[in-house]
């Protein structure tokens, strides 16, 4: 397989295309970000126009905005969890 990716005028994958060897496409998946830059959904369609489950990510931030817990849930259902420790010095 190989990945045709497409990014927005922030840097952000946008739309990511999966083809096979002979250039037929396996998976397309689209992307969307909060106001951060920080992944919030993923839709995603198969060869034949099936839908995957989408992907949601939820977050909790710090008083700087930076996220301390990133939960990735897959429909309704919780896959992974993140969790970051950041140190501000003064």
């Amino acid at each position: 397989n190989w990945r045709e990716e497409k990014y927005n005028s922030d840097g952000l994958l946008e739309k990511l295309t999966v083809k096979d060897t002979d250039g037929s496409v396996v998976m397309v998946a689209s992307f969307l970000y909060d106001e951060n830059g920080n992944a919030i959904s993923q839709t995603a369609v198969d060869e034949n126009g099936e839908a995957f489950l989408p992907h949601t990510w939820k977050y909790t931030f710090d008083d700087h905005k930076n996220w301390l817990t990133c939960i990735e849930f897959e429909g309704a259902k919780p896959l992974y969890i993140t969790t970051r420790t950041i140190e501000y010095f003064k």
